[in-house]
């Protein structure tokens, strides 16, 4: 932490990056070691860091998302991160939380941004999609969090394979999400566009 300070006394480029292939920032490294005193050392040095993205194009709070940091991902959504910002793969911060199965930073994320929670990315996948898609342990438990959040949102959307939620979940053997989406009501007999529904799946 002193050499931290030390540097930020001394006006140390904020923007610099790391001379390797991550390219990182003095903010996205301290995202990754996970020191909300140093992120808050170098927010205050300079607010502009929190515009800054990885050659993947990913924010901080993204990076937050991946490495399951809710006090951080707070902190930036305070300091007006672009909580809506696609990464390369048009994944915004909910996509990546969810993917790793991150319950805490699903819940910062829809309960202190407007974060747009129906975004697609590249595969036509909502953030309910990826739940499916790469189901965790608590998969359930952050279906749940997103219908408390958010009661009207689309279960029955599909993406560009045309799979929903369900469909995806049904062929992952995540049985506890598909209780969920069952429980609300979903389309239960949607064909993607190889055929296949939840009833002829083999």
């Amino acid at each position: 932490m002193e050499s931290v300070l030390f540097l930020l006394s001394i006006h140390v480029d904020m923007h610099s990056r790391t001379q390797d292939e991550n390219s990182l920032t003095p903010l996205h490294l301290a995202t990754l070691s996970g020191c909300e005193m140093i992120v808050r050392n170098l927010l205050l040095a300079d607010g502009a860091a929190i515009r800054e993205v990885t050659p993947q194009k990913q924010t901080v709070l993204h990076l937050a998302a991946l490495h399951d940091q809710p006090p951080l991902a707070s902190i930036f959504l305070e300091n007006g991160v672009a909580y809506d910002a696609p990464d390369n793969d048009l994944n915004n911060a909910l996509h990546v939380a969810v993917k790793e199965g991150h319950l805490s930073i699903v819940r910062v994320l829809l309960t202190e941004s407007q974060i747009n929670a129906g975004a697609v990315n590249m595969r036509g996948q909502n953030p309910i999609h990826v739940l499916a898609n790469y189901p965790k342990d608590n998969a359930a438990a952050i279906a749940e969090v997103f219908l408390e959040a958010m009661p009207d949102y689309d279960l029955n959307a599909i993406d560009v394979e045309g799979n929903t939620a369900l469909l995806l979940a049904y062929k992952r053997g995540a049985s506890q999400l598909c209780k969920i989406l069952v429980r609300s009501g979903v389309c239960l007999g949607t064909t993607n566009k190889q055929g296949v529904n939840i009833f002829n799946l083999q």
